[in-house]
């Protein structure tokens, strides 16, 4: 594991083959690159996959004399009311300011890569996974796969339309019904929206909250391994 800086973002590294898939791997609001690094070990995945967990493009005060980053702004007042009230903020017909610059940053990471998109899973967790899902939508073809873990659905009118035109795209979707910060309903609604689209995956649900829990880690560790084997075949 190492620090590197690739498309001005700073990122934790685990190198693997040059050959074998690559994962980009974005955090949540108020997290780090270091947040989900832990990833690449506890998994247990072959050793010549190749890590990238960058850092967001911008920077918190989370509290006194500590930071966070995140990948666009929130309104955290209207959060903290929502949380208040027991009910969630409606974002599907959101499109979030800054939402366009962190997606541009991605995909510079991408290119900077400089790996096919067919060697390439892209994923997070809540924010990260919103920005996983808008940059998906953006590449010129499918990626290898998507992982969504409690994420939501953000922009419908716009994500509904854009699906289509990334079929076949696989994904692994994972969230809480007891998510206190992000809607499960909506975690269903962008489901159904990419199944539709022709997509090809899975929603999780688990008993829980905004979380990573066992189970989710298992069915990814599945998802990945799919995954690889596809990737290892072809490149017989």
């Amino acid at each position: 594991m190492q620090q590197i800086k690739l498309a001005g973002l700073n990122c934790v590294h685990v190198p693997g083959h040059p050959d074998s898939m690559h994962l980009i791997i974005l955090h949540g609001y108020g997290a780090n690159c270091m947040d989900l690094a832990p990833l690449a070990r506890e998994l247990q995945l072959p050793p010549d996959i190749n890590w990238y967990f960058p850092d967001g493009i911008l920077e918190l005060m989370i509290g006194p004399g500590v930071t966070g980053r995140a990948w666009f702004p929130i309104d955290t007042m209207a959060l903290q009311a929502a949380i208040a009230n027991g009910s969630y903020r409606e974002l599907t017909q959101i499109r979030p300011g800054g939402l366009d610059e962190a997606r541009e940053k991605i995909e510079g990471l991408i290119q900077a890569i400089q790996v096919p998109l067919d060697r390439l899973i892209l994923g997070g967790f809540s924010q990260g996974a919103m920005l996983s899902t808008e940059t998906a939508l953006h590449l010129r073809q499918n990626p290898l796969g998507l992982i969504l873990l409690s994420g939501t659905l953000l922009d419908k009118a716009n994500w509904s339309t854009q699906a289509a035109a990334r079929k076949g795209t696989r994904y692994f979707q994972s969230h809480g019904q007891q998510d206190p910060l992000l809607d499960p309903g909506a975690a269903r609604e962008l489901n159904q929206i990419i199944k539709t689209a022709g997509w090809e995956g899975q929603l999780l649900e688990f008993q829980g909250g905004h979380e990573l829990p066992y189970q989710v880690l298992l069915q990814l560790r599945e998802f990945i391994l799919e995954r690889h084997a596809e990737l290892s075949q072809r490149n017989q």
